[in-house]
């Protein structure tokens, strides 16, 4: 397994315990960046005694960073399942949770999804390169979006995957992750407003 499978489980792990890229600086004694770099396709790797420590505090084994998949049994990593609902549906999710519940495939969640949670399948590059085409997103409709949170939000042009930024003047912006995205950000307001925060993420084989 490559650094792209140990940077991906990294990366939706810390989501999976609800923290940020600064929170598991602080708790690993390293900087942002440092986090960055691990969570980064073709970044650098922790190994060794940080190797032990992370799986420590994101309570895994070690691995589980190099792609073995846990036992289901494990209440720690899999906690429910959810359904894995299409973008249209995901807009009007208040409306349609009973029904897609019934109707759509459910796929295994190690993330705290809450009660109406659902899964995403990845579409365009926008989000690129830390989330790639055909990624599985698990959202939690109730989660507090926050500033440098993943987010689902329902626009006028339709539903989409962002990250939740200040842009100017200070006001909050949907930002795509992509450097050559156009547009790279975009303005929430009365008719684009977050729908869900995304908790984590997997790449299928």
């Amino acid at each position: 397994m490559g650094t792209s499978v140990m940077s991906a489980r990294i990366a939706e792990r810390r989501e999976a315990k609800g923290l940020t890229q600064t929170d598991l600086a602080k708790l690993m004694n390293v900087s942002p960046q440092s986090v960055q770099q691990w969570e980064a396709i073709n970044g650098t790797s922790p190994r060794g005694k940080r190797l032990d420590l992370l799986s420590q505090v994101l309570e895994v084994p070690k691995s589980y960073f190099f792609g073995e998949s846990p036992e289901l049994s494990d209440p720690i990593l899999i906690r429910d399942t959810v359904p894995l609902i299409d973008w249209v549906s995901a807009g009007n999710w208040g409306n349609e949770q009973p029904i897609s519940k019934k109707q759509n495939k459910q796929i295994p969640t190690m993330f705290d999804t809450g009660p109406n949670g659902y899964a995403l399948r990845v579409e365009g590059e926008s989000m690129m390169p830390r989330y790639q085409p055909n990624d599985i997103i698990f959202i939690n409709p109730d989660g507090e979006p926050s500033v440098g949170k993943r987010v689902i939000a329902a626009c006028q042009f339709g539903t989409t995957f962002k990250e939740l930024a200040i842009g100017e003047g200070g006001k909050m912006v949907l930002k795509a992750l992509n450097d050559h995205w156009t547009p790279r950000y975009i303005a929430l307001e009365e008719d684009c407003y977050v729908i869900g925060v995304v908790v984590g993420s997997v790449r299928p084989e």
